[in-house]
């Protein structure tokens, strides 16, 4: 199966019962029953997961043998189709996406060759340094009499 990356994680891919029982699959406790021979259109990572439960449901059935990478990738050519678009009359809903982060606060850096702290933290008792914010709050306890 492709790897789901950055790019691809909301295609939508339809899957095909090839066995001869209905299926139902399982994913986050909610229950999806497919019949034989009915093609639905699923999110990637919802149908890859789906088609290794079904591959494991034949083969253990059939061959008793799921570990069978020729069996296993004959059935998955089967069952996972082209990719698709969604089918809902609904408008596509905008994912909201943050902003690349800026560097943050003790977070090392490269520049020619040397690890630099970005907003260096220090003890204000003792003027010890520090390259992490918990590091810093642990020191301080030190401090406390």
């Amino acid at each position: 199966m492709e790897k789901i990356t950055e790019l691809n994680h909301l295609e939508v891919i339809s899957f095909t019962n090839v066995d001869k029982e209905d299926y139902e699959g399982t994913y986050g406790g909610n229950p999806t029953q497919i019949k034989t021979g009915e093609t639905k259109q699923f999110p990637r990572f919802l149908a890859q997961h789906f088609t290794k439960q079904l591959i494991n449901k034949i083969l253990l059935r059939d061959t008793q043998n799921h570990g069978d990478g020729l069996a296993r990738k004959k059935l998955e050519d089967q069952i996972l189709g082209e990719l698709g678009v969604l089918t809902s009359d609904l408008p596509p809903q905008a994912v909201p996406v943050e902003p690349p982060k800026e560097a943050f606060e003790g977070k090392p850096v490269e520049s020619s060759g040397e690890s630099v702290l970005i907003n260096e933290l220090k003890c204000e008792d003792c003027g010890q340094e520090f390259r992490a914010k918990i590091g810093l709050i642990s020191h301080r306890r030190k401090h406390i009499v």
